[in-house]
């Protein structure tokens, strides 16, 4: 599952938050129920955005992007009900 805060800071990160590359590559991704984001779905963003992306950098995006999506997948797993209180206090 892709979380959209974290794509944005991902695409925020790369420098590419103010054109209209994160909402495309987002919307391909929701639109084909993705569980990961593909080198081609980078790709056609890129194009529908008119943002060149060098390789390096896709490559950058793919690995953080679905590395994120794994740590949500196992907090999902968690399966904690909503009669849990939150952690007020966080001490590690």
């Amino acid at each position: 599952m892709l979380d959209r805060r974290n794509f944005m800071k991902t695409c925020s990160r790369l420098g590419l938050a103010g054109t209209l590359f994160p909402g495309v590559l987002w919307a391909q991704a929701q639109a084909e129920g993705a569980k990961k984001i593909t080198k081609v779905m980078i790709e056609n963003a890129a194009a529908i955005a008119d943002v060149p992306i060098p390789e390096d950098y896709k490559q950058m995006m793919l690995e953080n992007l679905n590395d994120q999506a794994k740590g949500y997948e196992d907090i999902y797993k968690l399966r904690i009900p909503n009669s849990v209180d939150p952690a007020l206090v966080f001490n590690p």
